[in-house]
């Protein structure tokens, strides 16, 4: 075996095309050997699909599909006979299903009251996000696509002939578009798979709804264009062996659904099927197994959705359902519940993506949840604060896989390493009004990924504090996409636009292999420990490695140790909003759900300063991001940081740290807080270590972590990571392998959380004995091996119950952060006279915005800005006005929008009125982009008598945030609120 190590890597092709033919054709393994091509041994790069393989798939599979095949009636999804059953399924009153059916005919209606969609072209498109790439790539249609897959299900659940006329006439005007995109070559990407899959369907439930004439159309059209899709998957298109990208996975299930829905129509249906079949025995090899992909949330709930659709839609005929013993799919629900953001308003914002998912995502969990009983992705499902994102078939797959039958149960971890991806989150719970922090590691060049190793980022709430760029504004270019270095030239692509750390001013490699590796991860109810290398990141490989340790609730405590042959200049960054208050060694960044505090504790004197870009390409989307640096230089550069969330409006307590270096690479620090003190060593040399705090007893321990809480003179909790022996006087622990674990004080007794197993010896304090997480005895011995799980030190069973009755923090939740009102001061009118101008566009402190300046017909001097509310509604736009004179006043914005939006309005940070923490906002028809739509509105209450807003004389922040949907902004007139004299 030895002659072919390739066969070892992950990375080399041929171990996943062995992997796979054993997994799907284990009778022909063989065969299959005897057939690989000599290229593929040779060659590092994923293998492109054969004919050989083709045929290979027909000689094992089309015997079974023409077995299954029906002559007549359905074969996607449902076959004929299962129709009436699962039509009075999604009918019942069950569970949501009420709920669910009323969106899908909501929509269906709303597609039903105006004729079918024209075809636009490129020159036609005047949508103001797409770029000139986009337009040609006529994305457009892959709504048109998602609606006749909505209708479809819409007529199979009612009789109302207005589905099925406007199902029918979608169809027809589909197929008669001049082509299904034209870029990047025609016919060949999503368009395609988005229209293709949608008249499959059709043809596949509703082929009755079609004359002669219309289905030899249909016919004419899917073969031109499904048979392109097809070169395409052979070699012709960029996306044929990107086996774990959106675009293979979204073109091959129109395959797959056209090689179904056709089969027997077209004789070029057989080879579609083969094809779609042998790629996602590919695309299963190749996916991560923790449930994740490089390129980022939005782009996974993409992927995942029609990954989803091949298996549920063709397992009538191909047997897909075997995909469901993949550990990417067993493993996916809880991926993407890892990465929901708190009060699941989001997700992690890494790579090339907006903070949202791009589908759904409630029918992907609602499938995973009826799939493997996964009650954490069925609460997930049922519990999002906003509907299905993407097209409406979204919609129309949560009514078809939800199931009512899945008890739905809140998530009961804080703390996720998500291992391949090599993502960590930990955060203080699940409410609005909890935060999360994440750490980024992993590739750094990989599709849609940035040089980000090391980055972390924070939200309080549904508020992003420490931030990262997302999609810059360069994603319209052709050499956004060259990953060979031209991608790396623009900043939201770069290192620099990260908070991570920047050496010598330099990117990090981009080389394939150019890594950060999270080594270290533990995670109990009140701490979380995590460790990451970076030395593979960087070109000069420094001997680089960021740690982290949460405090859960309290603090974080941040540690990099730099170390490099040659002196290097090393940037601490920290990406912020326009609005954070920097002072010296100290970030102070608000919320509405609470602050983050950072503060410098080594070296002494470190200060932030502001720190403009450098990429060539400056592409910044939110053109509101700061960096900020903490710059040092030397062949040794280490830094420690204080993280302090602090809950609400309030200062917080305050916390005084002692920090210093331990060594090559440790530290110790002492964090005090009023009523406790925290002892702290990290990355200790494996020498014994002693805890002393005032009048307590000591704790001994050998471990490369531990922290010790100490509370009016008596330990209160005790973390150790990767420990051999801890002496207190509440327990001694030996172990002859590393073990972890967190040992915490309560009013009956002690918790202690094993984190890994134990084998040595346990020998609790005088009086306590050791029950286990079922309330029964440990029976101590001079060897003892215990399992990762939890146990209790108790004087006996009725304080066990007691302890077993500890809530955890899990389950907590906190109450949604709403807007506080000013107090009404009864102000007089300030004078008429009194009048404010300004433009939307000019001064702006612009935090989780999309919202960019842009040329609108009409708009005064020409400008105005774009797409406020875009992204989503922790979006926030702040301008500072001087109001000369005291007195009440009425706020007037110039504004345009297709949506029928509603937004915040706050003076100061707080809203002049409860009617001004949701004001509506009527659609305007248009977004100024050919005509003038704009509308001037006076905000109101709801008899329409203008907001009295109350202000002093000075300065004062006008801030809008909040917003339902898309927003153009013009112009603001802030005008004194007495009747103008005659």
């Amino acid at each position: 075996m030895a002659i072919f190590p390739a066969l070892y890597s992950r990375q080399q092709a041929l171990y996943p095309y062995l992997r796979i033919m054993y997994l799907t054709h284990r009778k022909s393994l063989l065969y299959f050997i005897l057939l690989a091509p000599l290229t593929v041994l040779a060659d590092a790069s994923w293998p492109h699909i054969s004919p050989a393989h083709i045929q290979n798939t027909f000689q094992l599979d089309e015997a079974q599909w023409q077995e299954r095949m029906p002559e007549k009636g359905s074969r996607l999804f449902y076959l004929e006979e299962e129709w009436p059953e699962v039509i009075a399924r999604m009918l019942s009153d069950e569970g949501d299903y009420p709920e669910l059916r009323k969106h899908v005919f909501e929509v269906a209606d709303e597609l039903s009251s105006h004729p079918a969609r024209a075809y636009m072209s490129p020159e036609e498109n005047d949508h103001p996000h797409h770029s000139h790439r986009q337009k040609l790539a006529e994305q457009w249609q892959r709504r048109v696509g998602d609606d006749i897959f909505l209708l479809c299900l819409a007529a199979k659940l009612s009789e109302d002939p207005k589905y099925r006329k406007s199902l029918h006439d979608l169809v027809i005007s589909g197929c008669h578009y001049p082509q299904w995109g034209l870029s990047p070559k025609t016919n060949m990407d999503l368009a395609c798979g988005h229209m293709a899959r949608g008249v499959a369907l059709a043809w596949d439930w509703h082929k009755d709804l079609f004359s002669e004439d219309e289905k030899n159309l249909i016919r004419e059209v899917i073969k031109e264009r499904v048979g392109t899709l097809y070169k395409g998957l052979r070699g012709e298109a960029f996306w044929a062996n990107n086996y774990t990208e959106n675009h293979n996975h979204i073109n091959a299930t129109a395959l797959g659904f056209a090689g179904v829905a056709f089969y027997g129509d077209l004789r070029e249906a057989r080879y579609w099927l083969s094809a779609a079949k042998t790629n996602f025995d590919f695309v299963m090899s190749y996916l991560e197994d923790d449930g994740s992909t490089a390129e980022g949330v939005p782009y996974w709930s993409y992927s995942l959705s029609f990954i989803l659709q091949y298996i549920e839609g063709t397992r009538p005929i191909t047997g897909a359902q075997v995909y469901y013993e993949e550990p990417f799919l067993k493993h996916a629900a809880n991926y993407r519940v890892a990465c929901a953001a708190p009060g699941l308003q989001g997700v992690l914002p890494w790579g090339d993506a907006p903070t949202y998912d791009f589908y759904g995502p409630q029918h992907l969990l609602a499938r995973l949840a009826a799939q493997y009983d996964n009650s954490a992705a069925q609460y997930i499902a049922e519990n999002m604060p906003y509907g299905p994102k993407g097209g409406s078939d979204a919609t129309a797959l949560l009514l078809m896989w939800y199931d009512a039958a899945v008890t739905p149960e809140a998530p009961s971890k804080l703390d996720y390493h998500i291992a391949d991806w090599d993502v960590v989150t930990t955060r203080s719970g699940w409410s609005i009004n909890d935060y999360l922090l994440t750490l980024k590691s992993g590739y750094t060049n990989r599709n849609h990924s940035h040089l980000d190793a090391g980055a972390i980022a924070f939200i309080f709430g549904d508020q992003w504090l420490l931030l990262t760029p997302g999609y810059g504004t360069g994603a319209g270019q052709r050499k956004f996409w060259n990953s060979s270095g031209p991608r790396w030239e623009f900043f939201s692509n770069a290192t620099e636009s990260h908070s991570t750390l920047l050496i010598n001013g330099e990117n990090q490699s981009f080389e394939p292999q150019a890594r950060g590796t999270i080594d270290q991860f533990a995670t109990t109810p009140d701490f979380m420990w995590t460790s990451v290398d970076l030395s593979e990141a960087y070109a000069t490989r420094p001997e680089a490695r960021r740690s982290i340790l949460h405090v859960r609730d309290d603090y974080f405590l941040l540690f990099d140790s730099i170390n490099s042959p040659e002196p290097i200049t090393v940037d601490w960054l920290a990406q912020t909003a326009a609005s954070a208050q920097v002072d010296a060694g100290t970030i102070n960044l608000t919320g509405r759900a609470g602050r983050l505090k950072i503060n410098s504790i080594y070296p002494n004197g470190t200060d932030f300063t502001l720190r403009e870009p450098t990429s060539p390409e400056i592409d910044k989307k939110n053109n509101a991001q700061r960096t900020y640096t903490a710059v040092q230089r030397g062949d040794s550069v280490k830094y420690a940081f204080l993280m302090q969330p602090v809950f609400g409006g309030g200062a917080g307590p305050t916390l005084t740290t002692q920090c210093a270096p331990s060594g090559e690479s440790g530290w110790t620090a002492t964090v005090t807080h009023p009523n406790w003190t925290d002892e702290i060593l990290v990355h200790a040399d494996g020498t014994p270590q002693t805890f002393v705090c005032e009048d307590a007893a000591p704790v001994h321990f050998n471990a490369d972590v531990a922290v010790a809480r100490f509370e009016k003179g008596e330990l209160s909790r005790l973390f150790a990571y990767n420990g051999h022996s801890i002496q207190s006087e509440i327990m001694k622990l030996e172990s002859s392998t590393p073990v972890s674990f967190e040992l915490s004080r309560h009013e009956s007794g002690w918790i202690l959380d094993l984190i890994t197993p134990l084998d040595g010896r346990l020998e609790a304090a005088s009086g306590l004995l050791v029950y286990s997480a079922k309330g029964e005895l440990v029976p101590m011995s001079p060897r003892l091996e215990l399992p990762a799980g939890q146990y209790f030190l108790a004087a006996n069973k009725s304080d066990v119950q007691s302890l077993m009755a500890v809530p955890g923090k899990q389950m907590r939740t906190r109450e949604k952060p709403t807007f506080d009102i000013a107090p009404t001061k009864g102000l007089p009118p300030a004078p008429a006279s009194v009048k404010i101008n300004w433009e939307a566009e000019v001064d702006i402190v612009n935090q989780n915005s999309n919202a960019l300046p842009a040329e609108k017909v009409a708009a005064s001097g020409g400008m105005a800005l774009k797409s406020f509310g875009s992204r989503d509604y922790s979006e926030s736009l702040t301008w500072e006005v001087d109001v000369p004179e005291e007195g009440t006043y009425y706020l007037t914005m110039r504004y345009c929008s297709m949506k029928n939006p509603t937004v915040t309005l706050l003076i100061d940070g707080l809203a002049p009125s409860e009617k001004a923490q949701s004001i509506p906002l009527a659609s305007t028809g248009g977004w100024a982009n050919a005509s003038d739509d704009w509308r001037d509105y006076t905000f109101s209450d709801e008899d329409g008598n203008p907001l009295a807003i109350e202000l002093a004389q000075g300065k004062h922040n006008i801030e809008l945030t909040a917003p339902s949907a898309s927003i153009n902004i013009d112009s603001f007139t802030l005008v004194g609120a007495a009747p103008e004299s005659k």
